[in-house]
């Protein structure tokens, strides 16, 4: 009986475990066909979280690019695109349904000389209006196209950030270098430019 009880008091630990694991965890939202061709056009790289019923623990959220040059941090592209702060007594996303992120790759702006055009769009949605910043950004043009990277789109708020895009020029990546640190690690060293687009939060 008393194994039985043990059995029974570690499966409620693990289940509870697993459910705050989960409520940290934002998931994409899935898109119908339509909702995803809409999304796309004149966007590269889209990202859609349903917020309404997430209520992480983080007060703080910031969209940022980290830019590095030949293996170092480069201050003058870096930047921070939009940053959110909830207020006081409320939650981070309260009383706002769905969050999107769109990043555009480069070639699909005309490219001039010795840099190119990104953009950059956080938007925040409710049933009343919403809430948008957008950033044009004008960055080393790579003499070869950039490779890109996608993260996994599932954002851990038991970390303090998450990556979504990373752009680079060299050797193309097998495997997606934007899943680890590591690997995001590996691409700075190797690579003479990497933009790296990430979401952070605190």
């Amino acid at each position: 009986m008393i194994k039985y009880q043990a059995v029974l008091l570690l499966s409620a630990l693990l289940v509870t475990a697993c459910s705050q694991a989960e409520a940290n965890q934002l998931e994409p939202k899935q898109l119908s066909e339509i909702e995803q061709r809409y999304l796309q056009v004149g966007n590269s790289h889209s990202f859609v979280y349903d917020v309404s019923r997430f209520d992480p623990e983080a007060t703080t959220l910031s969209f940022k690019l980290q830019a590095y040059e030949n293996g170092e941090r480069s201050e003058e592209w870096t930047q921070e695109i939009y940053s959110m702060h909830a207020e006081e007594g409320e939650g981070l996303f309260s009383g706002w349904e769905e969050m999107i992120v769109t990043i555009d790759s480069p070639r699909l702006y005309e490219e001039e000389g010795e840099t190119a055009i990104y953009e950059a769009r956080f938007m925040l949605i409710e049933e009343s209006g919403s809430m948008e910043s957008s950033q044009r950004m004008e960055l080393p043009n790579p003499k070869d196209d950039p490779f890109t990277s996608i993260a996994n789109t599932t954002l851990d708020f038991e970390k303090e950030g998450q990556n979504l895009v990373v752009f680079f020029n060299g050797e193309e990546v097998s495997s997606g270098p934007a899943e680890t640190e590591e690997g995001v690690a590996q691409i700075i060293e190797a690579c003479e430019y990497v933009f790296v687009f990430r979401l952070e939060w605190e």
